[in-house]
């Protein structure tokens, strides 16, 4: 009995944090879905967040599981069994997927778990060490389109994955000098976002988020440290929530728009992709609040952020379609442009939150040269 009252808690639970954010779910809610009393939720957890470490630890176990099962006799099977299986894992487990997102980003210690299981299967694929940037390389691109796969319902092709991996996407070398020191960026407004009160909440808005998070942080002090009286707020926002999806657009078109501006003109496709990658990370080092909220807000604005990453794949997919590059169809070009967005948005993680990268230029210069003669074995 006891251990069925415990497995109700912790399935109610999966369901609220899949369903909500962590910081909405408390553990009353837990126990009224559960159907139990608030006392009998003591019993088996000291609180939430034990609860929710309870989740994640058993995601991973998992997920450990999952990856033993990568098959193949040659190299080309094994990564297609190893890509297939991350995007049939997402959609198989997508609830305990959604939880351990949000977990990662909140407890980094399970991000680093999950870098070792991701790491260990990859070297059974290659049936020998893998180094941290063919790791970053494939493992980023994957990742990333297993999870657009899950939340944006785009449709892949695992083997243009595969082809991409094993033998690179682009032509070409890099010249000199694309690695260039960005000047300071200012914020790229709209007409409707002119006006001095409200380009200040924004910004005092974006200073708060980013250094204590969406939720500790009220209206009230947003008005506060601007300046301004509540009913300014109110003038231009309909609320806190919407304030943050304004937020989320505007560090999107701030970003695409100063990474374009600072291209340098007559590059190659692959080198307008790595000088990309190095001004995307010079601007978030500017302004690691930048990441700090986007990666939050995917928890409490899922649609803007959806938005946010839809607006950088169409620019993406147009710049691919001019390279004239040989893809099939619309599956093979969501998968080169998801998988290329996912190497810029893990190398944001790793440089700007795990400090895993110190001298990103020599890292670039490695992806540079799988994107071009991919990762044999």
């Amino acid at each position: 009995m006891a251990k069925d009252t415990k497995q109700r808690l912790l399935a109610s639970a999966l369901d609220l944090f899949s369903s909500q954010w962590y910081e909405t779910a408390s553990v009353a809610d837990i126990c009224r879905n559960a159907g139990v009393s608030n006392g009998v939720f003591y019993r088996y957890f000291k609180n939430k967040q034990e609860i929710f470490s309870v989740l994640l630890d058993h995601f991973l176990d998992e997920f450990s599981t999952e990856m033993h099962s990568v098959s193949g006799s040659s190299l080309s099977e094994r990564l297609e069994s190893f890509i297939r299986l991350i995007i049939e894992v997402g959609e198989r487990l997508r609830p305990w997927v959604t939880v351990f997102r949000e977990g990662q980003y909140r407890f980094p210690q399970y991000e680093k778990r999950l870098r070792r299981l991701y790491l260990e299967a990859l070297e059974r694929v290659y049936e020998r060490k893998v180094t941290e940037s063919e790791y970053l390389c494939i493992v980023s691109g994957l990742r990333f389109i297993s999870t657009r796969s899950l939340y944006d319902k785009l449709e892949f092709s695992p083997n243009a994955a595969r082809r991409i991996i094993l033998d690179g996407l682009f032509d070409g070398t890099l010249r000199e000098g694309l690695f260039v020191k960005m000047p300071e960026i200012p914020y790229f407004y709209r007409e409707d976002e002119l006006p001095e009160s409200r380009r200040k909440l924004l910004e005092t808005g974006i200073k708060l988020f980013g250094r204590r998070g969406y939720h500790p942080v009220s209206i009230y002090e947003i008005v506060h440290d601007a300046g301004f009286a509540v009913g300014t707020f109110y003038t231009h926002f309909t609320g806190k929530q919407a304030f943050l999806e304004e937020i989320v657009d505007l560090i999107g078109r701030t970003a695409r728009h100063s990474i374009t501006a600072h291209l340098a003109p007559e590059l190659n496709r692959l080198e307008r992709e790595i000088q990309g990658y190095w001004l995307f990370l010079q601007l978030f080092l500017q302004h690691p609040e930048f990441y700090q909220i986007v990666r939050e807000a995917e928890f409490v604005v899922k649609d803007s952020v959806s938005r946010y990453y839809r607006k950088f794949q169409e620019g993406y997919r147009r710049h691919m379609l001019e390279a004239k590059l040989p893809l099939k169809d619309e599956r093979d070009v969501n998968t080169c442009v998801s998988f290329l967005m996912g190497i810029a948005h893990y190398l944001g993680i790793e440089v700007i939150f795990s400090r895993e990268i110190v001298r990103i230029e020599d890292r670039l210069q490695e992806i540079a040269g799988f994107l071009v003669d991919g990762i044999p074995r």
